[in-house]
């Protein structure tokens, strides 16, 4: 995930809309973007790094760094998600993705502030060991009312 969103960033264009999209993110992260700049070294490029928005975050405890990039990813899936932009977030083999990815996407699903977003997934279901996190956060998804399609695939040869 953070990779695919790092990836993204640095697609992004310097025409009128790309400038805006940029402006977007940052309006939205605000003083969370330093969180994420660690995961998203291309964020960086977004800022100028002597502002005081990329101060070095103070150390705190490895929970509360999860929740803060938690909170930082949603924020920045909302500032790119647009009704004249919509996004697909596409992630293959979801059975390898550890907590904090399966946590943001859950909370990506469910944020009441997060629209014009599709997510698109696969994994394993064969394999209870690997499938066991992602049915659990696809549980937790649909025990906030959002709609979850399943389509079962047979053994592709």
């Amino acid at each position: 995930l953070f990779s695919a969103l790092d990836s993204f960033i640095e697609e992004i264009s310097d025409d009128e809309e790309g400038l805006e999209l940029k402006q977007r993110i940052k309006d939205s992260l605000g003083s969370e973007i330093s969180v994420v700049a660690n995961s998203m070294p291309n964020i960086a490029k977004l800022i100028d790094k002597s502002s005081s928005r990329f101060a070095a975050t103070a150390e705190v405890s490895t929970i509360h760094q999860h929740e803060q990039m938690k909170c930082a990813l949603c924020k920045f899936i909302g500032s790119i998600a647009t009704r004249k932009n919509p996004i697909v977030l596409f992630l293959d083999d979801l059975h390898w993705a550890d907590k904090t990815s399966l946590d943001v996407i859950q909370r990506i699903t469910v944020s009441p502030d997060i629209s014009h977003c599709f997510f698109l997934s696969c994994y394993r279901d064969n394999d209870f060991t690997l499938a066991k996190p992602v049915e659990s956060m696809l549980d937790g998804i649909q025990s906030q009312d959002v709609p979850i399609i399943k389509v079962p695939l047979g053994r592709l040869e």
